[in-house]
């Protein structure tokens, strides 16, 4: 197979797998937008390039499914940087396992200000595990080395608790 293929459906398989851990609050494994959108366009250039080999058609459907994913990427990073995102504060587990950064998001006219709470793993791995609507700072501190605590309310993260995403 070729590796612009290859790339082709990389890039499609991350961008599926983004949408479904966007709407199922899961671990969000892939890459920055920038990475994406790099690696499409790599793979355009590249099942362009055998244009000349007849394949027209096939090349121009595939090609147009690029353009799409293209598309797609950069709609799914506008609509995630809807309304500004300020950090508030950086929370390190006691042993250092886990950290937490928290964001007061501000929508604009269209509501009020939310605290979102992102979990980060190894390299740009995070997870949502705290949202709060109505709230403008919340005091978090780490109870032990896998239970923080947003104001009252304590969260496993070893039992993958999450607050605010209708789980």
């Amino acid at each position: 197979m070729k590796i612009g293929v290859v790339l082709w459906l990389a890039s499609l398989m991350m961008t599926g797998y983004s949408l479904y851990a966007n709407l199922e609050n899961k671990w969000l494994l892939m890459p920055p937008v920038w990475v994406m959108f790099i690696m499409t366009v790599i793979a355009f250039i590249l099942i362009f390039r055998d244009r000349s080999r007849g394949r027209f058609l096939a090349l121009v459907g595939t090609g147009g499914t690029a353009i799409l994913l293209i598309t797609a990427l950069m709609l799914t990073s506008l609509a995630s940087s809807m309304g500004a995102r300020e950090y508030i504060k950086s929370v390190e587990s006691p042993e250092g396992d886990y950290k937490v950064e928290v964001y007061r998001i501000n929508p604009g006219a269209s509501g009020g200000y939310r605290i979102l709470a992102e979990l980060h793993g190894a390299l740009w791995f995070k997870k949502r595990i705290y949202n709060q609507e109505r709230v403008e700072d919340i005091p978090v501190r780490w109870e032990d080395e896998h239970t923080v605590v947003f104001g009252e309310l304590p969260l496993d993260l070893k039992e993958g608790e999450t607050h605010g995403y209708g789980q």
